[in-house]
Parts: structure tokens; C-alpha cells; sequence
């Protein structure tokens, strides 16, 4: 890494810097410091040294490894304050260039000149603490070593054209001025040729060498021999039966992710859930069926919000909720139809986590196999918190992270019956969830396209088999449930619905495809007795048992193998029509495009006695053809191989 005499670095036409959020005390005003607006700058004993006009100093120097880099500052003034380090900062950047950003699975962007112009992007770097710059001569790799995994988060934008994407970390406020500060980890800058696999192959050297990997791959995997998990919503009857009816069918063993048995209506009234909807008596007695067919089942709690505008905000709400420096609650109104608002909460959030406990433990009594806490996996750990009721240093901080941590493992304690599962792919907590729900796989039903990009299994290819992945928003007959305590004007009318499975017939079975290449155990969201009664839905639920069959049989590669390299397969591309729909979209929003994909999905798996297969997937309604290396053939339509690898 090689900067340039101004202290900019260039890759390729873009350039990576640093910028420093500042406050300043004396003018209440904010103002960005970069390496670009630098007074001064000169390199210093193998490592840099930006020198800013307020006097402020940046340094960024060489650890004993050479692509390990540490960065601090010095002498910052007494009436500036700073809150962000955004570092690496990437800007001016090619219009050709593509990032690989860490959410969910990890998602590959388009290149830049593809970014909808005046997108504005945070999320949580919560699969992996990785980011790559794709160029067109060279990559660029970022690695956040952060062992402590203190709050930060990847930040994106393109504005009048110009994109920049930067790591942000945030600086702990001790309450005392900070005149110098050492961010406490590495950060790993890496120059490399090659693709997403292999950025993760560099990941996973450091990555599998930390405490969650290694307790996770210790410890026995309670779910690696189910076959489906069935994501349904509603009462009792209409949740379970036709799991029940799939495992008749099947004689495999299968899960079930059971949302909406709560009392009140969805994204409403958290933490209360208990009790359930329609009775405690019908609520044991319907457990009790799914155990008879072997079916493990977990039910949908909320892991991290507390409703700000419903029952028992006074009871411990504002004491648990993050505020933001200007003195606002974190929140979001998630419910599209009654628009409460959903505090997020801070890993110091000590009424809710005794509230979800207490919640736990009901649940557990009922003979429930798991609990599934919402959000938890993936918005936790990026906000600063400003509470001035809690203990932590305020804005960054590790106090995130330590506290859900403790949090989880009271939990576990207190319930040691009671199998975890939060949502999207996750480290921190990577050894206390046995099982994520992964939905990046079907985003084109909520009109994901702002980077034009794609979701690859990176976070697979390093932790493959320490969890056991699912979720799609895949539905038989593409019409979302429908909760009965949500306003009835507001539901779409039976006129409206269409024969969705036929006007968008290969949406679905793309859907499930990929959770069996990818390496999930595979999904189906809002399966109904309808569907197996009617014919109009027997190929959709031959193809589904099929399906499972097929995981079942390879789970030794799907679950438990190492992911490989998936080289590259040759296959013609198919322009199919997608349907853009959730549980919260009103009639008036819905909206439909095409998108090309493979007609052959594939990935590369290696079981421990060292057989590798090539996985294949053909999801369309037509014969198609591939070729592999040297390998070469056909697959019928809606069906799935596994080739024997040399």
C-alpha cells in the first residue's frame, strides 16, 4: 500500500483516504477532516503521517506483518471532538469498479456506474468484517480484525455521480477530552487478484482462529439433519398441519419457523408476546402433534426493538432503547399499516432482557424446541449509543457486543432446552445460534437493485456448517400471509390475486435453488393445506419433496463439507419475470420486471473424507445444457445433480 506524495493512495482511477467525523464544542458544528484537505504529510518509520491545519495529526502505521496497519491520531485540539474514523474511505472511484459489501451472505454490487444515483447506505458489519474493491487491473482487500467486535459499519453513497464507500468506526467517548486515540484492532490492506472466494479464503485464516469459530465448530449441530424448514404465519391449525402433512409425505425430518402464534399483531406491542394467540391449551396441545411427527419447532420473538407507541413502553423501554446524540430515540416504523414505532435497543438494554427472559421461559414450558429473535443477527452493534442512563462510554464502544453476548448466554442458562435462531448470517454470535434465517437469496421480491449487484455465499464459504442456514420468501402460490389484527381495508381483495405461480412460474423455483447451492438447508415461506388439495399446486409440492429428498441425501457436502472454489459453469441465461411483493405490500405498490440469471445454478462442496461434487440446479421449466471444465451435459427441467469431482 503505497501513498502517493499528497497521501492519497490510487486504485485503479479511485483513490483511498481516511475522514474523521469531528464536533466541534466551541461552534456546536460538525465537519468531515480528510487526508485529501491535509496540511502536511510525510512517511515515518514504514508507516504515514497527515498533518492537519487545526494540528490535528493521523497515523497510520505498519504492523510486524506487512499487510497489517494500525491507525491512531494525536494532538487533537481541545475544543474538537472526534466521533467517526472512516477508514479505509474509497471515493473518486472508477465507474467500472464493483465492492463486495458485508451483508448477509455478502453482496456483490454492480459496478459503480450502475449505483441508483442518490442512494445512502449503513448497515451493521455483521456477517463478516471484510470489504473488496473489484477493479478493473487490480483488487483491493480490507479486513477489520476486530476480535471485540466494537460498533462500526459500513457506509455507501453515490451523489452527483460520485460514489464512496468506507469502513466507519466509532470512536468511544470516555467523557473525558481525547487529544489521542489508537483504534484497538488491525486493519488487514491487501492488493490480491482473484474473486470473492478468494477475498474469503484470506478471510477465513484470521476468521478461524477466533473463540465463536472454534466453540461453534466444538460443539454437536442440533439441526444438521433436517431436511426443510417451513416458514409459515397464523394460527395454530393453518401453521402446522401442513408441515405435519409434508412429513407424512416425506418421512424426513423437517423444522418449522412459527410466526404470529403471539397475542398481539406483528411488529406491534414488543416484548410482550406471551401469551399465545388462540389459547395456552391449543398452544401445547399443537406442539405436542408436531413432536409426535419429529418436527422441531421455533416460534418468532423479537430480539432487539420494544414498540414505542404500544402496551408497556413505561415499563423499561426508554431505559433499554439506544438515543442518539441529539437526544432522539432510535427507532423504526417497520408495521406499514399502523406505523408504531420500533425502538432499537442497546446491548445495555437491562429491563428488555430480563423482559425476554421471563418470555423464554414460557415458551420453553410449553415443550417449544426454539425461539427465533428477530434483528438481533443483523442490526445489532452499528448505532452509538448516547443513553445517558446507561454506564457505557457513549457513542462507540464494544458494550454492544458484550451485552447481547451476555445476554444470550443468560439466556441459553436459564433455558438450556430452548435452541436459538436469530436472523441473517452472523459472527459475533456465531456459537450461541444454532440456526439463521437467510432471506437475501429471494431479494428481488422486495426490489433490491440500488447497487445492482448480486448476493454471494461468502459468508458460507467461511463458515460453512457452524449454523444451520435457511429462509426464502419463496410461496407456492406468490400471495404473502395476511395477519387478521392488522386493518382489513388495507388487505388485498380476492379479485386482485392472480395465478401469481403461473405468471411468474420460475421465480419460486429460483428461490429454492439457490438455498440448496448455497449451502442452506432449504425453505418454503407460507405452505397451506390448499396446496397440497389443490392440483393446480402438485408439481410445485412434488418438486418441494424432491428437493428435500435430495438435501437429505447430500447433507454431507450441503451441510457438513467445505465450500470450494465454484470455478465457473457455462450455461445459457434466462430472462425471467419477477414479482416484486412482501407482507407489507399494499395493492397499489406492486410492481414486475425481468432480470437475466443462469438457467443452471452450481456450487462445489468437499465432505470430510475429501470427495468433492460439483452441485447442479436447474430451476427453469425447460431442459438446459452446461459445461464444467471438462465436464459436459444436460439437466431436466426443475431438477438437481451431484457430480463426483477428481
Amino acid at each position: 500500500m503505497i501513498y502517493q506524495d499528497n497521501g492519497v493512495c490510487r486504485i485503479d482511477g479511485g483513490s483511498v483516504g481516511w475522514q474523521l467525523s469531528c464536533f466541534y464544542r466551541d461552534r456546536q458544528t460538525h465537519e468531515l477532516l480528510s487526508s485529501k484537505d491535509a496540511v502536511d504529510f510525510r512517511r515515518l518509520n514504514g508507516g504515514y503521517v497527515w498533518k492537519n491545519s487545526c494540528g490535528l495529526e493521523v497515523f497510520l502505521e505498519k504492523d510486524d506483518n506487512e499487510n497489517e496497519w494500525h491507525f491512531r491520531f494525536e494532538r487533537c485540539p481541545a475544543n474538537l471532538e472526534v466521533r467517526e474514523i472512516q477508514f479505509p474511505h474509497f471515493s473518486e472511484l472508477d465507474e467500472h469498479e464493483r465492492f463486495l459489501l458485508p451483508e448477509s451472505t455478502g453482496l456483490l454490487t454492480g459496478p459503480v456506474k450502475e449505483w441508483q444515483e442518490g442512494v445512502e447506505h449503513e448497515r451493521s458489519i455483521y456477517p463478516f468484517q471484510m470489504t473488496v474493491c473489484f477493479g478493473r487491473q487490480k483488487n483491493f482487500l480490507v479486513m477489520l480484525q476486530d476480535p471485540r467486535h466494537y460498533c462500526k459499519s459500513i457506509r455507501i453513497a453515490k451523489k452527483g455521480g460520485e460514489a464512496t464507500v468506507a469502513t466507519v468506526f466509532f470512536v468511544p467517548q470516555a467523557g473525558e477530552h481525547l487529544t489521542a486515540y489508537k483504534v484497538p484492532f488491525a486493519y488487514k490492506l491487501l492488493e490480491f487478484t482473484g474473486t470473492w472466494f478468494d477475498a474469503a479464503e484470506i478471510y477465513r485464516q484470521w476468521a478461524r482462529q477466533q473463540p465463536s469459530y472454534l466453540a461453534a465448530k466444538k460443539r454437536k449441530q442440533p439441526l444438521s439433519d433436517i431436511a426443510m424448514w417451513f416458514w409459515n404465519r397464523g394460527d395454530s391449525d393453518q401453521v402446522a398441519d401442513p408441515v405435519i402433512e409434508f412429513a407424512r409425505r416425506s418421512g424426513l425430518p423437517l423444522a418449522l419457523d412459527w410466526y404470529w402464534w403471539h397475542h398481539n399483531p406483528y411488529d406491534t406491542d414488543y416484548p410482550f408476546f406471551w401469551p399465545p394467540r388462540e389459547s395456552i391449551e391449543v398452544f401445547r396441545d399443537k406442539i405436542a402433534q408436531l413432536h409426535k411427527r419429529q418436527i422441531f419447532t421455533q416460534v418468532y420473538t423479537n430480539g432487539m426493538t420494544w414498540d414505542m407507541d404500544g402496551y408497556g413502553w413505561e415499563q423499561g423501554g426508554l431505559q433499554s432503547a439506544i438515543i442518539k446524540e441529539s437526544g432522539e430515540v432510535q427507532n423504526f416504523p417497520y408495521n406499514n399499516f399502523n406505523h408504531h414505532r420500533l425502538a432499537f435497543l442497546c446491548g445495555e438494554s437491562v429491563p428488555f432482557q430480563q423482559e425476554m427472559i421471563r418470555q423464554a421461559k414460557e415458551i420453553s414450558r410449553q415443550g417449544m424446541d426454539g425461539m427465533y429473535l428477530d434483528q438481533l443477527g443483523s442490526v445489532t452493534n452499528y448505532i452509538p449509543c448516547w443513553n445517558p442512563t446507561h454506564r457505557h462510554t457513549k457513542g462507540g464502544g464494544d458494550y454492544h457486543y458484550r451485552g447481547y453476548r451476555n445476554f444470550l448466554t443468560e439466556l441459553k442458562r436459564q433455558c438450556p432446552t430452548l435452541s436459538l435462531s436469530t436472523e441473517d448470517c452472523n459472527e459475533e454470535y456465531l456459537d450461541l445460534f444454532d440456526s439463521m434465517i437467510v432471506l437475501c437469496h429471494s431479494i428481488e421480491r422486495c426490489g433490491y437493485e440500488s447497487f445492482a449487484g448480486e448476493f454471494v455465499p461468502v459468508f458460507q464459504a467461511v463458515y460453512h456448517g457452524c449454523s444451520a442456514l435457511f429462509g426464502t420468501y419463496a410461496i407456492p402460490d406468490g400471495i404473502p400471509p395476511w395477519d387478521p389484527l392488522w386493518p382489513k381495508e388495507e388487505r388485498w381483495s380476492q379479485e386482485e390475486e392472480q395465478p401469481w405461480e403461473v405468471l411468474y412460474a420460475d421465480q419460486f423455483y429460483l428461490e429454492i435453488a439457490r438455498n440448496l447451492v448455497y449451502g442452506l438447508q432449504p425453505t418454503v415461506n407460507s405452505l397451506r393445506m390448499e396446496h397440497f388439495e389443490n392440483p393446480r399446486f402438485a408439481p410445485i409440492i412434488e418438486f418441494l419433496l424432491q428437493v428435500a429428498a435430495f438435501y437429505y441425501a447430500h447433507r454431507q457436502w450441503l451441510f457438513d463439507g467445505e465450500m470450494l472454489n465454484p470455478g465457473r459453469l457455462e450455461t445459457a441465461d434466462v430472462e425471467i419475470p419477477i414479482m416484486v411483493r412482501t407482507v407489507y405490500t399494499k395493492q397499489a405498490d406492486f410492481c414486475s420486471y425481468t432480470k437475466k440469471f443462469p438457467a443452471i445454478l452450481h456450487a462445489c462442496y468437499q465432505r470430510s473424507d475429501g470427495q468433492k461434487a460439483l452441485f447442479l440446479c436447474n430451476y427453469t421449466g425447460e431442459k438446459q445444457s452446461y459445461r464444467f471444465g471438462s465436464l459436459q451435459g444436460s439437466l431436466e427441467a426443475r431438477s438437481f445433480a451431484c457430480i463426483f469431482l477428481s
